[in-house]
């Protein structure tokens, strides 16, 4: 076990000096370490570079990281096609950029449409303070003992005891 573990753990070492299309190449063999390494040494890069370019009311629908985990799917079954590959300069940032800004667009525009518009969305700003401090009305308070009395009925006696 020790011996596996410390084979691993060399072998992740030796692919992290490896270039790109070296690592490319292993993971097409099977190598997932590799697909790792090509992940951790431009994922932060990407996160970043996406979280830039999203505005705040965006940013409040889409994870950054979700955008840049996407294109590195789209990028993997490329690679995997033999679509796309490592260019000559062994650089595959242009590349990456390319395919985060297009997934950014396309979720961009798809929470622009007009049923998910966020233009639509109300910027609650200071107001949420206002309907937190106020006392609830008398039929507010009612539907709530109803709403708890239902759901403290559907246990049972030692869970209604607990809560």
């Amino acid at each position: 076990m020790f011996l596996k573990s410390l084979r691993s753990r060399l072998r992740a070492h030796v692919l992290e000096d490896a270039s790109n299309r070296l690592l490319l190449d292993a993971w097409r063999g099977g190598d997932q370490l590799a697909a790792g390494v090509l992940v951790r040494r431009y994922m932060a890069r990407l996160t970043a570079l996406a979280r830039s370019r999203l505005s705040r009311k965006l940013a409040r629908r889409i994870d950054s990281e979700d955008v840049v985990l996407s294109a590195w799917r789209s990028f993997f079954v490329a690679a995997g096609d033999g679509r796309v590959g490592v260019p000559d300069d062994d650089d595959l940032w242009p590349l990456l950029v390319t395919m985060t800004v297009r997934k950014l667009a396309r979720q961009a525009a798809r929470h622009s449409a007009e049923r998910r518009s966020m233009q639509a969305e109300v910027d609650a700003g200071d107001d949420w303070r206002e309907v937190v401090s106020r006392d609830p009305s008398p039929a507010e308070a009612a539907l709530l003992t109803d709403e708890v009395e239902h759901l403290l009925s559907q246990l049972e006696p030692v869970d209604r005891e607990i809560l």
